[in-house]
């Protein structure tokens, strides 16, 4: 039966058709996903078109499949103009075929040109193998689909004739349309690639070492930090008198306190903050599996407040969840952070190189150093395994980099 919550018999449609039996196993998954009893009634209502839809045709639920969806949304004017109707059949079929009312989904042809099918065999061997992250693989295969359209178009994939020049015209073409920063990936990508095919056996000879490297020079760059007071007004942008205020409040402490990568703030689970001793444990894509430090207290109450006025309930054990149903871990890609604080930099009136979540790193490390910390503290503080990753804050120490200066041999001019 359905929830009481939903007052079903103002529904139009319901009375009778082959869905009135799977409404109330719709409205509980509805429901237990956080989405609101108006929304759901609206979930109903697309749903009773779809029922009628199915009577007047003739069809039954076991008929129901993607395709059939697909074919109602365009053709029924409840559906062209219900927000994310999609969405709401899509939840429908899968309650349907959970009961076996609706058969199981066939399995799709593979469109895939022979070039896509050998791509998705290097994303394998990189993922299993090689043991990459989803994001490096991500990268790589991006500059290897590119490689093998421009090389075999729709065709047959074959690297008989595979020679150093074929690939070095491709670099040539590829780096004069990408931006200067994002030719590591490019080349890291067609070298790893290069490699796999000798591995493969797919070539005699591994081509890899005609591949450049990028030319970079070591601490070339100025760490991209926010100026004195921004990282406050930033924080000041939130409107803690809303529920996404005050989540994003406590996102955005996080980054600005401990200099947390994006990724780690969204890894960050219930299970990883320890009330009792006031520490969290931050799981790191880099370098080791974990570290624990130390929760500062406005951090902590924020977080508080946080979980106890506006964090859903549900069965995720992320710490930071969306404010609207369905209610689900933020995202697995940083570049939902990147998009908040660029918000927030915004409302802030702030204007910087970098606004992402990462100029809060630089911004706490640059701090620190100002306040007198050394570089091994900051790089403990940052978690870096290299010392060459913190070398760099040493060009924002002028006090310091003046007591190195020499005096120009040429006098006064």
């Amino acid at each position: 039966m359905a929830p009481s919550f939903i007052p079903l018999e103002t529904v139009r449609g319901l009375d009778r058709g082959p869905l009135v039996s799977h409404v109330g196993a719709y409205i509980e998954r509805a429901r237990s996903a956080g989405y609101a009893p108006k929304t759901v009634l609206v979930h109903v209502q697309l749903i009773a078109s779809l029922n009628q839809y199915l009577r007047r045709t003739r069809r039954a639920a076991c008929d129901i499949d993607e395709r059939l969806i697909a074919r109602f949304i365009r053709r029924d004017a409840r559906a062209r103009w219900s927000p994310g109707p999609s969405v709401t059949l899509r939840r429908l079929l899968v309650v349907l075929r959970e009961s076996k009312a609706a058969p199981a989904a066939l399995t799709p042809l593979d469109t895939r040109t022979p070039a896509q099918r050998f791509t998705e065999e290097f994303r394998a061997y990189l993922r299993k193998e090689r043991g990459l992250s989803e994001t490096s693989i991500y990268g790589y295969a991006f500059a290897v689909d590119s490689f093998l359209s421009q090389m075999f178009g729709r065709g047959k994939v074959s690297f008989a004739r595979l020679t150093g020049c074929d690939v070095t015209d491709f670099l040539r073409w590829e780096i004069q349309r990408r931006q200067l920063h994002c030719t590591d990936n490019l080349l890291a990508g067609m070298r790893a690639f290069l490699r796999f095919l000798h591995y493969r056996g797919r070539v005699k000879t591994d081509l890899s070492p005609v591949v450049p490297r990028a030319a970079k020079w070591s601490l070339a760059g100025l760490p991209k930090h926010l100026p004195p007071g921004a990282a406050a007004k930033v924080l000041a942008a939130c409107d803690r008198s809303r529920p996404r205020g005050r989540r994003d409040y406590a996102i955005l402490l996080l980054l600005a306190r401990l200099g947390l990568r994006g990724g780690e703030v969204l890894r960050l689970t219930l299970d990883d903050i320890d009330w009792g001793n006031g520490q969290i444990l931050v799981r790191s894509r880099k370098g080791p599996g974990y570290a624990r430090m130390p929760l500062p207290k406005d951090a902590g109450r924020a977080i508080t407040a946080y979980l106890r006025k506006d964090r859903p309930r549900c069965a995720s054990r992320r710490v930071f969840l969306r404010v609207i149903a369905p209610y689900e871990p933020l995202s697995k890609s940083t570049a939902v952070l990147s998009v908040m604080v660029g918000h927030y930099f915004m409302l802030a009136g702030i204007k910087a190189v970098r606004t992402g979540a990462h100029a809060f790193r630089h911004t706490l490390a640059t701090d620190l150093l100002r306040g007198g910390a050394s570089l091994a503290e900051i790089g403990q503080v940052l978690r870096h395994n290299n010392p060459n990753s913190t070398a760099i804050y040493a060009k924002v120490d002028l006090k310091a980099l003046r007591a190195l200066a020499q005096p120009w041999l040429g006098g006064a001019s």
